[in-house]
């Protein structure tokens, strides 16, 4: 538009240098037709004629002209008004450009936030189910990002994907995807992490109880072992070592106390978490094994509390592995998630990486 009225302007400015050229040579072959002229002497009774002709014609001619500088106003208004409009166009498409360039930004946060916390996921979940009866703790992220893009004006942003994006096939629906894995990340991150908080602490209680067992088996073993030392030690004929319960208990407790005493030991003895199944594997199942097979080999036991022992280990054993299966089912429903929506494969992150890159490309090509 705005060279079409420039093209208009040249053309009047040029037909104006015309006339003014016609009304120079009117004016000259109006004089040559004066004898003797001279400066302010006009014959005008002897040129009447020639005078009354000149004037209708430089009249006419400046009469044009003044109907072309009018044109020539009318034209520099209007491209004053297209001036101003593409300005505020351009202006327009600036902020269309800049909220494309903020979102760009955004989802490269929220893409950075999202793969980390794929990351802290699958060490969570490797350790859950490699060390399920360990206090094994991870962190969740939800980026404010989300919130920014979500809070955004919809129709700015759907106008500003418009109008760089619309020879893009198919932008619309990915348009809308864009916001649906948006939608579902920031309500997917907080879902895990309050189902997380959930499932520890029902970690917590399930280890507290075994404490609580653990510790119950463990007083009455010792009590059932001093009981066997006062007993039966001063009895010269008696040997203990010739008992196979409480030589199983014995050696049970001399192992356990130097594990303990390992523990307490170590440098950095607060950090530690007590593996039970470590405890289960190595302790609590060759005991209860033993135990049970005296029992079973119906060999004499010198004291019937060894009876309940046996069945109290026998259930601290049966709560570790119930704590087993409960973190590492947590554990597989966590690696799940992790690899269908937090690792860089999925089909969720990709399409908002994708889509981000799209936004990046597009935009270098208007620069």
């Amino acid at each position: 538009m705005i060279k079409k009225i420039k093209t208009y302007k040249v053309f009047i400015t040029i037909i104006s240098i015309i006339t003014a050229l016609i009304i120079s040579f009117l004016t000259l072959d109006a004089i040559y037709e004066t004898d003797n002229w001279k400066w302010f002497s006009i014959d005008f009774n002897g040129k009447d004629k020639i005078i009354s002709a000149y004037g209708s014609l430089i009249g006419g001619v400046l009469a044009f002209l003044s109907i072309l500088f009018v044109v020539y106003q009318v034209l520099e208004q209007k491209e004053q008004i297209q001036l101003e409009k593409e300005a505020i166009e351009k202006e327009k498409i600036e902020e269309k450009k800049d909220l494309l360039k903020l979102i760009s930004s955004f989802l490269g946060s929220i893409i950075g936030d999202i793969k980390g916390q794929g990351q802290e996921l699958k060490t969570f979940y490797e350790n859950e189910l490699k060390n399920p009866t360990l206090s094994n703790t991870t962190y969740f992220t939800v980026s404010n990002n989300f919130n920014r893009i979500i809070e955004m004006d919809y129709m700015a942003v759907y106008k500003s994907f418009r109008h760089f994006l619309n020879k893009e096939n198919d932008w619309e629906n990915k348009f809308l995807d864009f916001y649906k894995n948006l939608d579902f990340y920031f309500k997917m991150t907080p879902h895990l992490r309050d189902n997380y908080t959930s499932q520890m602490g029902k970690k917590v209680k399930l280890k507290y109880k075994i404490q609580k067992y653990t510790q119950s088996a463990l007083e009455d073993l010792h009590t059932i072992r001093n009981k066997y030392i006062t007993t039966y030690h001063p009895m010269s004929s008696y040997n203990l070592i010739d008992s196979p319960y409480f030589k199983a208990l014995d050696g049970f407790w001399l192992d356990y106390r130097n594990y303990i005493k390992d523990i307490n030991n170590s440098i950095n003895n607060k950090a530690i978490d007590s593996d039970l199944t470590v405890l289960k594997i190595t302790y609590f199942q060759p005991l209860f094994d033993e135990l049970l097979s005296l029992q079973k080999e119906k060999v004499t036991y010198e004291f019937d509390e060894i009876v309940k022992l046996t069945e109290d280990i026998g259930r601290v054993i049966i709560k570790i592995g119930q704590l087993e299966v409960f973190a590492q089912n947590y554990g597989k429903d966590v690696r799940k998630n992790c690899d269908s929506y937090y690792m860089p494969d999925s089909k969720n992150l990709k399409s908002i990486i994708e889509f981000k890159e799209l936004i990046d490309v597009t935009l270098k090509k208007k620069l």
